[in-house]
């Protein structure tokens, strides 16, 4: 499977000042390690680690990505995605969460060392709004810093951490946990080299694996036996008299003369560079930590047999355990990357632009039956000038797309008018006019285009807003008895965003891929209430676009129904399918070929993400979401 999350690259995948948050995400050889990091004004300090299994396949094939992330979340973190602890879980409100905070995408970074634990990150935030990338090791080191092409990101990160921690000093890093790693680094920050070795738990799984009748110690066991050791300081016997001590003895007398072995080598090397003004630093991180940093004391502080005559000059360097240290090193790199607040006032207008709430009409109906999708402006790439910026929009309902500076004016100006989608309620406000003001003083032909602009925009919404009206009279007189209770409109009057170029053969498969499928639709009972009728697409009755399809529902009424009818039609009865006395099975040819028109290339969606199935065509040929 070919990696799914985007490479980072600077200065667009830099954090924003506006970041009141970040996360970093360390994905090991067996879990994935968690961090809640502070904004810019604390220097993205790491305050919140936990740890979770990774996200498994069986998930991402069974489960909605929002229910998955929020069981990975501890409540802080969750709140600051989906709201309040109690919040439910799902997509419309990590987006309605998202737009009230200063930069509504959460900056996501990933250190991974499992490309299947990393598209499995993916998958758990592709509903939420987020900017998800991962680090490589060459943001940490160039190669001029003794990086190199093999060297594992993670290991990087934690040298960059030291580096950061411990300037101008000899710095010697072990990581004790399933790999046993050492790296150093040199007083001007360069990369020395290092060396990859099974940790203590690797050794002890090795030998059971592959030596019949050699017991397995685990974790727990050995950690309690190195405690009694140091307790009672006997030391394990060189010439142990059972299999287990035997085990221990020799892996503990192994790893820790190792250990001592590279220490003693950087003390050669600093005494060889002259440096004199600066005692090296040996920093321990990992599960087994405590025991590296135990057999660096004189006399292996009673854990083993020191060897004979064979000191260690522990005066000679200091010893630091250190946690987490990938994600100190994920926060020290963003403090250099984040771009300086800047003079210039086109940088300033795009920081105020960045995190804006916007609305803009698409040919296909949203959630609440229009065709206004509202969403908040991620990020923007610089032009030449500001007026040829591209702005990054993540929608509510998780599309997303590049639109230019004029589309930017226009979207700002409709969510004014039209607000949220449910409530009215308009976020952000005096963001957004401040906004408006400033992108007419900086654009003379806007401005000079802006009441044009406004009238037709103003005049597009009326004549959709009739048009909706009159198609909601009509459909309830041709039903007779029943009264459309959706406020679905046909074909909207106004100009909205133009939809991908279709080829004929797309065409002709449109004609026919709804022939025969199930569909449902809510009607008004006798007392208002909401009831819902099931029907089947029997044929074309216009087979030139605009195209519109026959349906007859099951108790011989029938109707006509353009595609944003089919759709919403389509959507429901995915919700509904249980209760329809007349279905077959699973109708997997709808489910497809939804995909197939969605541009999906994944196979069959869910059920639950047929309703999502449609295509919104980016202005300067889309991004990945």
């Amino acid at each position: 499977m070919p990696p799914r999350v985007k490479v980072a690259v600077w200065p667009e995948d830099a954090p924003s000042r506006f970041d009141e948050n970040i996360i970093s995400i360390s994905a090991g050889n067996s879990n994935l390690n968690w961090a809640l990091h502070t904004g810019i004004e604390s220097g993205f300090v790491p305050v919140l680690f936990w740890r979770t299994p990774p996200v498994l396949r069986e998930e991402q094939n069974a489960d909605d990505p929002c229910v998955v992330l929020a069981r990975h979340l501890p409540k802080q973190v969750h709140s600051i995605i989906f709201g309040a602890e109690t919040a439910d879980n799902h997509k419309d409100i990590a987006s309605k969460v998202a737009a009230r905070r200063k930069s509504p995408a959460l900056a996501v970074y990933i250190v991974s060392t499992s490309m299947d634990h990393e598209n499995g990150i993916h998958w758990l935030f592709k509903d939420v709004p987020s900017r998800v990338v991962r680090l490589q090791s060459y943001h940490f080191f160039s190669p001029q810093e003794g990086a190199y092409d093999t060297i594992g990101v993670d290991r990087v990160s934690t040298l960059f951490s030291c580096k950061t921690t411990y300037p101008r000093r000899h710095v010697l890093c072990f990581d004790a946990g399933t790999a046993w790693t050492y790296t150093a680094i040199d007083n001007k920050g360069k990369i020395i080299g290092g060396g990859i070795a099974p940790g203590v738990g690797a050794r002890f799984r090795c030998l059971a694996d592959y030596c019949d009748g050699l017991p397995e110690i685990d974790h727990n066991y050995y950690h309690q036996a190195l405690k009694e050791k140091m307790q009672e300081n006997t030391p394990f016997p060189i010439f142990a008299k059972s299999t287990v001590d035997a085990l221990m003895t020799t892996t503990f007398t192994e790893i820790a003369n190792q250990t001592r072995y590279l220490v003693k080598h950087l003390l050669k090397k600093v005494k060889d560079d002259g440096i004199t003004d600066q005692r090296p630093v040996v920093v321990v991180a990992g599960g087994d930590a405590a025991f590296v940093i135990k057999v660096l004391q004189k006399d292996f502080s009673g854990i083993i047999q020191a060897e004979p005559g064979a000191a260690m000059p522990s005066e000679d360097f200091d010893v630091e355990e250190a946690k987490h240290l990938v994600h100190y090193g994920v926060g020290q790199l963003l403090c250099q990357k984040v771009a300086p607040e800047s003079d210039n006032p086109d940088d300033q207008l795009r920081e105020t632009l960045k995190g804006n709430r916007l609305a803009r009409r698409f040919p296909y109906l949203n959630y609440d039956g229009t065709d206004i999708f509202r969403g908040s402006i991620m990020s923007i790439k610089g032009g030449a000038k500001l007026e040829d910026d591209l702005f990054f929009v993540r929608y509510d309902d998780g599309d997303a797309e590049h639109i230019e500076f004029p589309d930017v004016y226009d979207a700002l100006q409709l969510y004014l008018e039209v607000g949220e989608m449910k409530s009215g309620e308009k976020l952000k406000l005096d963001q957004v006019n401040k906004s408006i003001n400033q992108m007419e003083q900086k654009s003379s032909k806007l401005k000079e285009d802006a009441p044009k602009r406004n009238e037709k925009r103003k005049e597009e919404l009326a004549a959709h807003q009739a048009t909706d009206v009159n198609r909601k009279q009509a459909q309830s007189a041709k039903r007779g008895r029943k009264k459309d209770k959706d406020s679905s409109s046909a074909s909207a009057s106004g100009a909205p965003a133009k939809k991908k170029a279709k080829t004929g053969k797309e065409n002709g498969d449109k004609r026919t891929m709804y022939i025969n499928k199930r569909i449902a639709k809510a009607f008004a009972g006798p007392k208002n209430e909401s009831v819902i009728y099931f029907g089947t697409i029997d044929k074309v009755t216009q087979p030139k676009e605009p195209f519109y399809w026959h349906v007859i529902y099951d108790d011989e009424d029938e109707e006509e129904f353009d595609e944003k009818d089919i759709l919403k039609a389509l959507k429901l009865y995915q919700t509904h399918r249980k209760d329809d006395t007349e279905y077959q099975g699973p109708d997997a040819s709808v489910v497809g070929g939804l995909s197939q028109w969605a541009g999906e290339t994944s196979g069959p969606m869910r059920p639950s993400v047929v309703a999502l199935a449609r295509m919104r065509a980016p202005a300067h040929g889309g991004v990945g979401t």
